[in-house]
């Protein structure tokens, strides 16, 4: 575990995922206010923002893509009425109608939330079918 620059970190990733981004897809970045530093293990998160991009390409909706209106976008924020920091990927994929506890039983998934938890976060997950999802890791500091 060390002092991550959030900011830095998460522009990295969005540039290193850049070209696993397929044509129709609007990929954004969505930095938050300011600098902030975390303690993660960054082969740890890196992993866990990457899991959560793949997803969002694999679940995207063909008839966006064909229009060029797939979204994707992951960013940060902190929150500071409950002082924490909330990591996302947001998408407009098919979303999904499942239990948010059976969502984590995959085992991508599952791996992902063990990792999170591993380093103090915790996962949490916006969704609605036919809308998309949102995928978050947020941890007090």
């Amino acid at each position: 575990m060390q002092s991550i620059d959030v900011t830095d970190t998460i522009k990295q990733l969005y540039e290193d995922f850049r070209p696993q981004v397929p044509q129709g897809i609007n990929y954004l970045l969505v930095p938050g206010a300011g600098q902030l530093t975390v303690t993660a293990d960054p082969d740890l998160l890196r992993n866990i923002m990457m899991t959560y991009l793949a997803n969002a390409v694999k679940h995207q909706k063909s008839s966006e893509l064909t229009r060029g209106h797939g979204l994707i976008i992951i960013g940060w924020q902190y929150d500071y009425t409950i002082r924490e920091l909330q990591l996302f990927v947001e998408d407009n994929g098919v979303g999904m109608d499942t239990d948010d506890d059976k969502v984590w039983t995959g085992k991508k998934l599952s791996k992902v939330k063990q990792n999170a938890t591993d380093m103090g976060f915790h996962t949490v997950l916006f969704k609605e079918k036919g809308i998309g999802s949102r995928f978050e890791i947020r941890k007090k500091i």
